[in-house]
């Protein structure tokens, strides 16, 4: 795999993340519905916590 495609299925991965942690809190706070798996769930609280060092990284600087 090139470096591109690389960083593009990285980018597509934290995205997907993203929409299921909205989908999650759309379903907290309205009640919304969603479809999304039990592993789904699983790979986006893994990909979105591995987020976590880099932000805090930025906020020190």
């Amino acid at each position: 795999m090139t470096q591109k495609g690389a960083n593009t299925t990285l980018i597509k991965k934290r995205l997907k993340a993203s929409y299921i942690g909205l989908a999650m809190l759309e379903n907290a706070w309205h009640q919304k519905a969603h479809d999304y798996t039990q592993e789904d769930l699983a790979e986006a609280r893994n990909v979105l916590m591995g987020l976590f060092p880099s932000i805090e990284n930025s906020f020190a600087k």
